[in-house]
């Protein structure tokens, strides 16, 4: 366990502490609530920093109001390395907004999204600006696809690189010989994925014509490029027929267990929900 969580860990262990002292203290049956409801957080908190723990994410007590709307009203679940977690629920149950916030699209009224990579090193997500989430390994895709359309398809691949690329300003506006080798490699690993789950044929193909299908797996691919930790697919089957959605279905299995991530889904297709993952978390209104 990283030095630094070991540091968080005492601070929680302490607010921990005072929680249960002031729940012993309070005679207010709404305040005892109120106390009962922050005392699981921090349970849950700092469970996750017990190195046999294998929860990659962990969500406590998540609140999400927009002005007089609350969309979400105390959610709390983990979900564990490896695994191919869904989250399920009707139209407006706020799924999507979930996702948001652990992506920092959305700041949530209050609760806790923690995140541990695959060295046991645990990051406060809510800390974080939408733009650095993915630096610690969490990627999504949305409900629309986000391909672009007047580029390849695997130009698309390279674009979904750009954030790892550690050449400077400098260096691109002279093209220099490391940011070469730097694209060579990234063009490299492109390739490999491409070929891996038999797309390679569409690298110079525009997204424009191709097979819907086909897109949702290549904008699924294209999270690869970052070497993710944990993917986040909202609606991967929206739009697809029974075939497509059955292949799909062979895809998610086959990243997770190639690329040895954690995947958590939204999906309104219970017959895919149900053939693809270990475990499922419903909510409601």
């Amino acid at each position: 366990m990283a030095e630094y969580n070991k540091e968080v860990l005492v601070g929680l262990q302490g607010k921990l502490k005072a929680l249960k002292g002031a729940y012993s203290a309070e005679s207010n049956p709404e305040l005892k609530l109120e106390l009962k409801e922050e005392i699981e957080k921090y349970e849950n908190i700092v469970s996750l920093y017990d190195p046999k723990n294998n929860d990659v994410l962990k969500i406590s007590n998540l609140y999400m109001q927009f002005g007089g709307l609350k969309v979400i009203k105390n959610l709390s679940f983990d979900i564990n390395r490896g695994e191919i977690f869904g989250l399920i629920g009707p139209n407006g149950a706020g799924k999507t907004t979930v996702f948001n916030c652990v992506t920092q699209f959305y700041k949530p009224t209050s609760g806790d999204i923690r995140f541990k990579n695959s060295h046991n090193e645990i990051v406060n997500l809510l800390e974080l600006k939408v733009h650095d989430v993915i630096d610690y390994g969490v990627v999504r895709t949305f409900q629309n696809i986000e391909l672009i359309t007047e580029l390849t398809i695997l130009e698309n691949m390279l674009v979904g690189a750009h954030k790892s690329y550690r050449s400077n300003l400098f260096k691109q506006m002279f093209h220099t010989k490391s940011l070469m080798e730097e694209e060579k490699v990234t063009r490299a690993k492109a390739l490999k994925i491409l070929e891996e789950f038999g797309l390679l044929d569409y690298k110079d193909n525009y997204p424009v014509g191709l097979p819907y299908g086909v897109l949702k797996r290549i904008e699924f691919a294209r999270t690869l490029m970052l070497n993710p930790e944990l993917i986040i697919l909202d609606e991967p089957a929206a739009g697809l027929n029974e075939s497509e959605t059955i292949e799909l279905t062979q895809f998610i299995k086959d990243v997770r267990d190639k690329y040895n991530v954690t995947i958590f889904l939204v999906e309104h297709d219970m017959g895919l929900v149900m053939n693809v993952c270990d475990r499922i978390c419903a909510i409601s209104f």
